[in-house]
């Protein structure tokens, strides 16, 4: 379990029925949530409360207010069985969909009446809890555009008896961390037809401008999926070529894995969702839905950054969610460190490299025309114009076709900047 039980509760801060932290004004129904401490991290329950379903494949959906002081994620725990719960998915809203209070469908619809709509967690088939590791969390509360989460529980059969499914989300406050925890969800629309393996591909191009440090990933299908997997693309020999990132059965538990390899997403990388199906059951064919009969390709991919970030990858379109995103102080110079590797099943440990802090200007760097970075991560390579200066005047023509300097800019054009020494 994420929160300790009995007499190891050092208090039990809250039992209160409009929300965990207050907001009386709010006209968002949401369950009982008891907010407790260990001292270190508090933990909230959002549970769905005491609900009932009148058919199958029924969504529904419970709001949680989350502190009014900036705090971070740092961990989930399910409280749900995949005997009842097809699948969980728990968003980051700045307001919550007035239908998230456990008994009006949710099935149409954003899970956010305004703010990001970003997906935060995702649980199907029995999956353990996940623990990020230290000082890696999800950035909420505050200034932040996440004020509330929002549970979509789907229930997979018609449930009579008063159910509580749903999460522990273990939170920590009172203290910045080093880096912020993001996912970038993949998602395909596509008909299945009869007759053997079928692949579904889904292509999306990283771009934004930090880099992205990847340390677990989930993967979803339903009864037809037999593998999904990650691919990015690399030239090698001349040739583009995809090198596969990560890969797990669907059929098993669809908790977030920790990767067996962690890898770097940097600007402009290319990366590939791809579901492999086995179409020879079916008689008819089969399209993306939301019942348990219909199919799904969906790769969750969790990583860490500099910044908070979420992302989409819509049927080869790209969308990123943190544009209102309060980013925190620079990062001062951070030593190499492997995390301890946690006793309790479940937890993921994951070495954070340096990072380093953009402060300077070299002596001799002009107008900078493009960056990017050498493979292993430690030069940065700056294309700049030296004593050159690209002003309106700069080019002619009809459509600006033609450049007016005549002459090749004089001095070195190309510098390499070390990170660990800023020169």
């Amino acid at each position: 379990m994420i929160g300790k039980t009995g007499s190891l509760f050092v208090c039990l801060l809250a039992q209160l029925s409009v929300n965990a932290y207050g907001d009386e004004d709010s006209n968002v129904q949401v369950a009982t949530i008891p907010v407790s401490s260990d001292g270190q991290y508090e933990y909230v329950e959002v549970l769905m409360p005491n609900t009932t379903t009148s058919e199958e494949d029924a969504y529904l959906a419970i709001s949680v207010r989350l502190p009014s002081d900036e705090a971070y994620l740092v961990g989930f725990e399910p409280r749900a069985s995949s005997n009842t719960v097809h699948h969980m998915l728990l968003y980051g809203c700045e307001e919550p969909t007035p239908n998230a209070d456990g008994r009006k469908s949710v099935l149409m619809g954003s899970m956010c009446s305004s703010g990001p709509d970003s997906i935060l967690y995702g649980w199907a088939q029995d999956a353990p809890r996940l623990d990020f590791p230290e000082d890696v969390g999800i950035v909420v509360g505050g200034e932040q555009p996440i004020k509330w989460v929002v549970l979509q529980v789907h229930y997979r059969v018609i449930v009579t008896e008063p159910d509580s499914s749903g999460l522990v989300l273990k939170l920590s406050r009172g203290r910045k961390m080093r880096y912020y925890a993001g996912l970038w969800s993949f998602a395909s629309w596509f008909t299945l037809q009869p007759g053997g393996d079928e692949d579904i591909k889904n292509d999306c191009c990283y771009k934004g401008t930090i880099p992205l440090h990847a340390f677990a990933f989930r993967v979803h299908t339903h009864a037809l999926g037999r593998k999904v997997w990650l691919e990015r693309k690399s030239l090698g020999n001349g040739i583009v070529e995809q090198v596969e990132l990560a890969q797990r059965d669907p059929l098993l538990p669809q908790g977030f894995e920790p990767l067996a390899e962690q890898f770097i997403i940097r600007p402009g990388d290319s990366l590939r969702a791809v579901c492999r199906f086995d179409t020879r059951s079916l008689t008819s064919s089969v399209s993306v839905g939301h019942t348990h009969n219909d199919e799904m390709c969906n790769f969750y991919l969790m990583f860490y950054a500099e910044q908070p970030l979420s992302m989409q990858c819509d049927g080869d379109d790209f969308y990123s969610t943190n544009e209102r995103s309060q980013v925190g102080p620079v990062l001062p110079e951070a030593v190499p460190q492997t995390l301890p590797d946690p006793s309790a099943e479940g937890n993921i440990t994951v070495t954070i490299p340096a990072v380093g802090t953009h402060r300077f200007h070299p002596e001799g760097m002009g107008q900078v025309g493009g960056m990017d970075i050498t493979p292993d991560g430690e030069t940065l390579v700056v294309f700049h114009r030296g004593t050159r200066q690209w002003t309106a005047d700069s080019f002619r023509g009809s459509k600006w076709e033609h450049i007016t300097y005549d002459e090749p800019i004089a001095e070195d054009t190309v510098m390499l900047i070390d990170r660990r020494t800023d020169g």
